[in-house]
């Protein structure tokens, strides 16, 4: 399929399920074909319980009645039997290349961020751990400068009796 069409129907189905004009993309890149993975519909499953016909919240146990759900319990959407509505083959030809669809920008690592708790401030961004150390002169005292090795009043080497911290 080509990756236009693919659009277009997601486009067409959007807009009948919300009721909206939704305009086509104009992308300057060139439309390619694309293979189309087919995946089995997910939905949610309903119970109701088969002594009051009540359907079940998220316990497992009826709210109105206390009737521990059980096999008798009738579920919604019914269940297919085994082995029919499920394909085993490839949805794409043996031999082919599948490359990863990078059309949304799904590709580039997203940062982990949360609201920031202070009103109106910047989301904050996860960012791995990092270890500062900060080392002090053994003569002087005075606190060497960010990657330096000599002290810059006492012209003092670092040795391994200038204390660290941490």
């Amino acid at each position: 399929m080509m990756r236009s069409e693919i659009e277009a129907e997601r486009n067409k189905k959007l807009a009948e399920r919300f009721a909206i004009t939704i305009e086509p993309l104009t992308t300057n890149k060139p439309d390619r074909e694309t293979y189309r993975i087919e995946k089995p519909v997910r939905m949610r499953i309903h119970r109701i319980c088969h002594k009051c016909n009540t359907t079940y919240g998220g316990s497992k146990v009826c709210v109105e009645c206390g009737h521990p759900r059980c096999t008798k319990c009738p579920r919604f959407p019914v269940k297919k039997p085994e082995g029919k509505g499920k394909s085993k083959e490839a949805a794409v030809p043996k031999g082919d290349i599948i490359e990863a669809d990078t059309w949304y920008g799904m590709k580039e690592d997203t940062p982990l961020t949360m609201p920031n708790p202070k009103p109106g401030g910047q989301p904050l961004v996860r960012k791995a751990p990092r270890q500062r150390v900060r080392r002090t002169c053994c003569r002087c005292e005075t606190l060497y400068t960010t990657g330096a090795k000599t002290c810059a009043s006492c012209q003092h080497s670092r040795c391994t009796d200038c204390p660290r911290d941490p």
